[in-house]
């Protein structure tokens, strides 16, 4: 290579060129080779000793986006086996329950290691080989390796129950009104943004508590609890009713 490369670009590069060098390992009866931890960051060091000083190309990933990740999970068709959210259900592993938080070219190593499989899978369902573009890569790395702390989608009619078995219901109706049209002590969640994110919905529940804590004693109802998944369904029946009021 006549570039200064960094161990992602030597990674997406191989990943890049799997169909033609696995065809051609196959034909001369060699083994395609797999990548311990730290092979591809030694793997890329000796690339750049051997370019010589002379050269100045240099091309350098920049750090992977999560979010750009998971963009790329999908219109590249890991998602069809992996599931949309990397969790498993259509025929792949759950990604979220791999060791993946190692360092960024041990995660692009095991990918390479498990593309031989993955070639067959996807030939069987007609998927093309994916390619890698600019920070193509690094982008789905970053992805892989934060995907522990990607909340699961909530479960909404649990969350229903969540809202009228806790009580929520007793200070904040979807209409913000008693059945006798006076209003209720707490303002009407649906549609509101304190659900814009699971950050979003703990902080305001925080800023509140003295305020509902006040109410909930005045009303002689007991301090409620959330365990669990709670939170992250009482969240999908705020999102769900908020898109149908």
């Amino acid at each position: 290579m006549s570039v200064f490369a960094s161990p992602l670009y030597v990674a997406q590069e191989i990943w890049n060129h799997g169909p033609v060098m696995l065809a051609s390992m196959s034909q001369l009866g060699l083994t395609p080779p797999t990548f311990g931890e730290r092979d591809l960051t030694n793997l890329s060091a000796y690339i750049r000793q051997q370019a010589g000083p002379g050269l100045q190309d240099r091309l350098l990933l920049t750090p992977g986006n999560p979010n750009e990740g998971r963009r790329v999970f999908g219109s590249k068709g890991c998602s069809s086996c992996h599931g949309a959210g990397a969790q498993g259900g259509g025929g792949g592993p759950d990604l979220s329950r791999f060791p993946l938080r190692r360092s960024a070219e041990a995660v692009a190593g095991r990918m390479w290691n498990h593309s031989f499989a993955m070639n067959d899978a996807m030939r069987a369902r007609g998927i093309d080989w994916p390619r890698f573009e600019n920070s193509e890569l690094a982008d789905l790395v970053a992805f892989l390796y934060f995907l522990p702390f990607f909340d699961r989608p909530g479960d909404a009619l649990r969350g229903e129950e969540v809202f009228s078995n806790r009580s929520c219901d007793g200070c904040h109706s979807p209409a913000g009104l008693q059945e006798d049209q006076s209003p209720l002590a707490g303002p009407d969640l649906i549609g509101s943004t304190v659900a814009s994110s699971p950050a979003a919905l703990v902080a305001a529940m925080w800023n509140h508590a003295p305020v509902m804590r006040a109410a909930i004693l005045a009303e002689g109802r007991p301090w409620p609890t959330l365990s669990g998944g709670d939170l992250r369904n009482l969240r999908a029946y705020l999102l769900r009713r908020g898109n149908n009021p």
